[in-house]
């Protein structure tokens, strides 16, 4: 199977609107018995099926390999005993820091000692993470740099097709899904029974990928991304030419499965730690766009004109954060700093050329849109 069918799948499965976190979840899961290992975080609001797609996707996999929970505390988590090989779902995690260091370590380590006046436990892994919460602040900081943190798509749309698949499974089309459904389910189980656990894969080119941004987290972020192009070649192993080097089996990974995977994280909506243009910049822009007329009346403006012509309400004109947020625009390139002669302290701005028009979502691009190979 080429990484076209599986999207093509779980298009069929009604996941298109966020295709490109339901190929991540799916090949994390494909992931969870080989050397490979990804996990995947699912933030938004809810009622925007964060759920709905981790359960579908999950779906097609062995239900053996799959611990499915919505509350579950440290000493449950470390009774477990063996996590290796498996996938842990939480879905609507909620706020626990001893839970989430276990989680940490279970990542990280590999396992987790943990001692109690009735014994010892051991908790061995590494295993699989899949967490979905309408807070992503309760994944916290160090878990969120070890997983890759997926946003659900929030669009008109997204919701509106939420609607006409809620009204369509109440009539002959639902029947026809779920016989679809279940139709692939038993194709992808099957397909995964055929892949030899046994092989490895060798990235030739790794040396030379590299971010052309300045990333947070880099090392992490760039693990996380070689992982998911070996993963890439291993779910399509069956197509590829099988070496050996002292007795072990390998496969190389082309730099199609590199673009394979560039794209896949491209088209996943992430959390804000993975983008270039923050939201918070991304809503100081529409705020200008609302006054832009006011403002280009002359050839430059000043922090103080977009504060007065700022609404009462903005958020910016508020906190008086205006200079902040102007000074981030034009290290962006998106507005021009012109400092005023005869006064030391003065800056005036202009609009650049290039200053975003349309939509933002255009400027919404993750970190990994600037991965290449050098």
């Amino acid at each position: 199977m080429k990484i076209s069918e599986l999207k093509d799948d779980l298009i069929s499965l009604g996941l298109e609107d966020n295709i490109g976190l339901a190929e991540l979840l799916d090949l994390a899961v494909i992931a969870r018995n080989t050397p490979y290992k990804i996990s995947v975080l699912v933030s938004g609001p809810a009622g925007l099926g964060k759920s709905h797609l981790a359960k579908t996707v999950l779906d097609l996999f062995p239900t053996e390999d799959i611990i499915t929970t919505s509350r579950m505390t440290p000493a449950s988590l470390v009774r477990q005993g063996d996590l290796r090989d498996k996938v842990l779902f939480i879905y609507e995690k909620f706020e626990d820091q001893q839970f989430a260091q276990y989680i940490r370590e279970l990542i990280t380590e590999g396992e987790v000692n943990y001692s109690t006046a009735n014994g010892d436990y051991k908790l061995l892994g590494p295993t699989t993470l899949i967490e979905t919460t309408a807070n992503s602040e309760i994944f916290g900081i160090e878990n969120r740099s070890r997983c890759f943190v997926g946003w659900i798509n929030m669009s008109q749309r997204a919701r509106d097709n939420i609607q006409l698949m809620q009204k369509a499974h109440r009539t002959m089309k639902g029947y026809q899904f779920q016989c679809l459904a279940n139709s692939l389910k038993d194709k992808h189980r099957e397909f995964q029974k055929g892949l030899d656990r046994s092989i490895t894969v060798d990235i030739p080119y790794a040396e030379e990928i590299q971010f052309n941004a300045n990333v947070y987290h880099a090392p992490r972020i760039l693990a996380r991304v070689l992982n998911l192009i070996s993963i890439v070649a291993y779910f399509q192993q069956q197509d590829r030419d099988v070496k050996t080097r002292n007795g072990n089996k390998y496969i190389e990974a082309s730099k199609e499965d590199f673009l394979e995977a560039k794209n896949i994280l491209i088209s996943a909506h992430v959390e804000e730690d993975d983008l270039l243009v923050p939201r918070d910049v991304l809503e100081f822009i529409e705020s200008l766009r609302g006054i832009r007329r006011e403002l280009s009346q002359s050839k430059t403006f000043s922090r103080k004109q977009v504060e007065t012509a700022l609404s009462e309400n903005s958020l910016f004109r508020k906190y008086k954060v205006v200079a902040k947020y102007l000074r981030t625009l034009a290290s962006l390139g998106f507005v021009n700093e012109l400092p005023v002669r005869g006064l030391k302290n003065r800056v005036d701005y202009a609009f650049a050329e290039d200053f975003p028009a349309g939509s933002s979502d255009s400027l919404v691009r993750n970190c990994y849109s600037t991965l290449s190979i050098a």
